[in-house]
């Protein structure tokens, strides 16, 4: 018998804890990287150019606020059966009591859950959400933050709609 073989469940089930403890360490401290949410920021003489990267995840599944010059994306990734190829031989449906059946993985690597990404922007980013535009197209999502003129800070939270 493999050592592999006998080790296999133990290590998918401390899999599924770490994940689930950076899941929590995220909402408890903010921050939570999600796993493929690469993040480029580019300064304009303008504006500030936030692109991110967020495969499988739908639009109306992501929302944006500004506060006190914090840009925070929330978001969640739906796990689907329907994902790419339909379930392999290696995948075993178990019945639970809830709606959804869970899957246990030979291997997992992508991540599925909420997230949540909290960005620090410069004193000079307009905070009027009328201002903010952002897009999602094919996984990336787009938001593009006007500069203003420095003045007295806005402490309420603003929520931007995605195009």
């Amino acid at each position: 018998i493999d050592e592999y073989d006998i080790l296999h469940p133990f290590q998918l089930e401390m899999e599924k804890h770490l994940r689930d403890l950076h899941s929590k360490f995220g909402q408890y401290f903010g921050d939570a990287e999600f796993p493929a949410c690469s993040t480029d920021i580019k300064e304009n003489t303008d504006n500030y150019e936030i692109h991110m990267d967020l495969p499988g995840v739908k639009k109306e599944d992501i929302s944006i606020k500004i506060k006190d010059n914090v840009l925070t994306i929330n978001g969640e990734r739906k796990y689907s059966h329907t994902e790419g190829t339909q379930p392999s031989e290696l995948e075993k449906s178990k019945d639970t009591e809830s709606e959804q059946n869970e899957v246990e993985f030979y291997r997992k690597e992508r991540y599925h859950g909420k997230f949540v990404r909290r960005i620090a922007l410069p004193q000079d980013v307009e905070e009027d959400a009328t201002q903010i535009m952002a897009t999602y197209h094919d996984g990336v999502l787009n938001i593009n933050v006007p500069k203003k003129d420095i003045h007295e800070p806005d402490h309420e939270a603003h929520s931007i709609k995605i195009l």
